[in-house]
C-alpha cells in the first residue's frame, strides 16, 4: 500500500516498476530489484537485465619445450547463441556455437594473453581473463633436494602463489601461481640446496585455500614434510621452518598425522 507512516526517510524509497518507468509512489519496497539501467525505462526484454555471461575454465597445456596452447573448456553459452573466443596475442580465435573444449595457439614461453569470451549481442556481458602464461621449459636435472609440493586449489585458484624462501628471509628459491583451474591438483617441484627455508602461501583475497584444497611439501623420498588444509588467511607459513636433506629421525606410525603436538614433545 501507499502508507509510509512511520518510515525513517532513509528507508523511503521511489523506485520505478517495469516496464514504464513511471514511479508508482509505493514506497514500502515488497519487490526484488533486479536490473537498474541510470536515466532509463528498463523493460523486461532488455538485453541489460537478462544478459548472461559464458562460463569456462582456462588453462595451459604444453606442446613442446618452447611452446603451448590456451585451452577453454566453454561449460555454458550463457545468454548468448554463439560465443567468439579471442585472444590479444597473434589474433587467435575460435566461434563456439556450443560447449566443448576449444584451442588457442601456439603461444612461446612467457607469453601472457587475455583471453576474452564475447557475448553475441552485449558487451556487458564479455568475460575477459587476463594474464595467462606458461612456461614449458624442463627443469635442469636435481642433484640436491628435489622437494615437491601438492597444491589443492578451490573455485579461485588465480589468488594463489607461493613461494620458497630461507629460513629467516631472502630471496626465493622457488616460487609458483597464480593458477587458472579450479579444484585442481597443481603439481610442482623446486631443487632445494641443503640448507633451511620457509614454505609461505599467499591468497590475493585473504581468505586463504577454502576446503577441501589444502596443499603438501614432500621431500624426494615421497615422505611429507609439511601439509596445511589452507586455513592461513591472506598469507601463512609453518611455525617453524623445515631443513633439508631430512634426517633419519621419523616420526613413528602411531603419532603420523597428529595435530597436537607439543612444543615440549
Amino acid at each position: 500500500d501507499d502508507n509510509t507512516t512511520g518510515l525513517p526517510a532513509y528507508n523511503s524509497f521511489s523506485l520505478s516498476r517495469i516496464p514504464d518507468g513511471t514511479d508508482t509512489d509505493q514506497n514500502n519496497v515488497d519487490f526484488q530489484l533486479r536490473c537498474v539501467s541510470p536515466g532509463e525505462a528498463n523493460s523486461a526484454s532488455s538485453d541489460f537485465c537478462v544478459c548472461t555471461p559464458a562460463e569456462a575454465v582456462i588453462s595451459t597445456n604444453c606442446i613442446d619445450d618452447f611452446s603451448f596452447n590456451i585451452v577453454v573448456d566453454l561449460s555454458s553459452l550463457g545468454g548468448s547463441s554463439v560465443v567468439v573466443i579471442s585472444s590479444d596475442l597473434y589474433a587467435y580465435n575460435q566461434v563456439a556455437l556450443n560447449t566443448g573444449q576449444y584451442i588457442l595457439g601456439p603461444y612461446l614461453n612467457n607469453d601472457v594473453a587475455t583471453i576474452t569470451l564475447g557475448h553475441d549481442s552485449n558487451p556487458l556481458c564479455d568475460v575477459v581473463v587476463a594474464g595467462i602464461t606458461d612456461d614449458c621449459t624442463p627443469a635442469p636435472p636435481c642433484t640436491e633436494n628435489e622437494m615437491t609440493l601438492t597444491i589443492a586449489t578451490d573455485d579461485y585458484p588465480d589468488e594463489i602463489t607461493w613461494e620458497i624462501v630461507p629460513a629467516g628471509g631472502g630471496t626465493p628459491v622457488c616460487s609458483g601461481g597464480p593458477y587458472f583451474v579450479d579444484f585442481n591438483t597443481e603439481i610442482e617441484a623446486c631443487c632445494l640446496p641443503n640448507g633451511c627455508y620457509e614454505l609461505v602461501f599467499f591468497d590475493s583475497f585473504n581468505d586463504g585455500i577454502d576446503a577441501p584444497g589444502g596443499y603438501i611439501l614432500t621431500d624426494p623420498d615421497g615422505d611429507r614434510v609439511l601439509i596445511s588444509d589452507g586455513s592461513y588467511g591472506g598469507s601463512g607459513t609453518a611455525a617453524r621452518p623445515f631443513c633439508v636433506p631430512i634426517g633419519e629421525v621419523a616420526i613413528t606410525a602411531a603419532n603420523c598425522d597428529r595435530e597436537d603436538f607439543l612444543i615440549t614433545e
